[in-house]
């Protein structure tokens, strides 16, 4: 090999020249072809990158239908339990009203039990009436009526 500033240059220079160029060949030979693996996995990676970009794609399309299903719930949601705070308004008053309307029919029945037990005093009566009117010999035309 010659240094740098030493004028001895082989006899020819060109084959000099290229047998540096063959030597160095020989080096980036192997660089070459871990180079194309290299390249070679960058492909595969990036086809992986692809896949992945598109399957987030769908996952973000998903994602939005999902989105709008839920606010349509939320919206249905808030109707109906508007509807239920209108309905518990209406009937508000219910319960007091159960209260009035179950006194009432206890009332009634008190009132039915009370003619039943009119009704019946006033049939022992009329029996024993026709038992005393038979006995003094009254007829009912005899009777003397208030």
């Amino acid at each position: 090999m010659t240094k740098k500033g030493d004028n001895n240059y082989p006899e020819n220079f060109e084959t000099f020249v290229v047998n540096k160029l063959i030597e160095h060949d020989g080096r980036f030979a192997g660089i070459d072809e871990k180079f194309a693996g290299i390249e070679k996995r960058f492909n595969g990676i990036e086809e992986k990158f692809v896949s992945i970009d598109e399957r987030f794609g769908k996952i973000e399309k998903e994602l939005a239908r999902h989105t709008e299903i839920l606010t349509d719930h939320g919206r249905q949601l808030l109707k109906l339990t508007e509807k239920v705070d209108r309905i518990d308004e209406r009937t508000v008053f219910l319960p007091k009203l159960y209260d009035a309307v179950d006194a009432f029919m206890k009332e009634i029945r008190e009132s039915r039990d009370e003619r039943i037990v009119g009704g019946r005093k006033v049939s022992d009566h009329e029996e024993r009436l026709v038992v005393v009117e038979d006995a003094l010999a009254i007829t009912p035309a005899e009777r003397i009526i208030f």
